[in-house]
């Protein structure tokens, strides 16, 4: 759900992308690598201001 508002976030032009997040490469155990999108605290912050006024 939180990923849902993130992105209509930036469907209406309300941020940039590279302001608001991070993309950072992971590897597993298995050693498998995945790139991971971590996000900042001011977004995370935003959209659960959103879900608590909606």
């Amino acid at each position: 759900m939180v990923f849902r508002h993130t992105l209509n976030a930036f469907r209406k032009d309300e941020s940039e992308w590279d302001s608001v997040c991070v993309k950072n490469a992971t590897t597993t155990v298995d050693g498998k690598t995945y790139q991971v999108l971590y996000f900042k605290l001011n977004m995370i912050i935003s959209v659960g201001l959103l879900n608590i006024l909606m």
